[in-house]
């Protein structure tokens, strides 16, 4: 199975991704445009793996704990475009924690750096990377509660991504200064 764990997007964020898209479709840019239903962020994408429950188990010794990320860029490497967040310490520490639980549990995982963007569009075409790269994104925050484990399934007519499930977040624990 290809197996990857995720933060699915508010429908606040996925409004504004949409209306990228739609700027990007009145220039005449044209390509694979990630449907609304698609859209996500990859945390870690896992190699060949069957056992979702063991996947799970690693994604909730991750603790997650409730965190707020901001969409507030485009970008693009070569021919994908993608909408960036926020630096975040929260997240960066969420993905290291999850990274480490999967090498725990031996889950074979991609070991490329984390950067935390949203694919829109693949396979551009037709698009002016200096224009297009200056789009004034309207920063788009959502908390994040949850984290999911989601199959991923290559079919004629694109991909299709099925939830598999999912850990939500711990109360916060008490800061303690010493």
């Amino acid at each position: 199975m290809r197996l990857y764990i995720a933060i699915q997007l508010s429908h606040e964020i996925k409004k504004q991704v949409k209306n990228v898209q739609e700027i990007f479709k009145r220039e005449g840019v044209t390509g694979n445009y990630t449907p609304a239903a698609n859209l996500h962020m990859t945390l870690a994408f896992l190699e060949e793996f069957n056992d979702h429950c063991t996947v799970l188990a690693a994604m909730k010794d991750a603790k997650l704990y409730p965190f707020t990320i901001t969409m507030n860029k485009i970008g693009r490497f070569g021919v994908l475009w993608w909408l960036g967040i926020e630096e975040n310490d929260e997240l960066a520490a969420l993905v290291l924690r999850l990274r480490l639980q999967l090498k725990r549990a031996r889950i074979p995982y991609d070991r490329y750096k984390f950067r935390p963007y949203i694919t829109f569009l693949n396979k551009a075409r037709n698009a002016d990377k200096d224009k297009l790269s200056s789009i004034i994104i309207q920063p788009t925050s959502m908390q994040v509660k949850r984290i999911t484990l989601m199959q991923s399934i290559s079919k004629n007519n694109g991909i299709i991504y099925t939830e598999i499930g999912s850990v939500s977040a711990q109360p916060q624990p008490p800061y303690i200064d010493i």
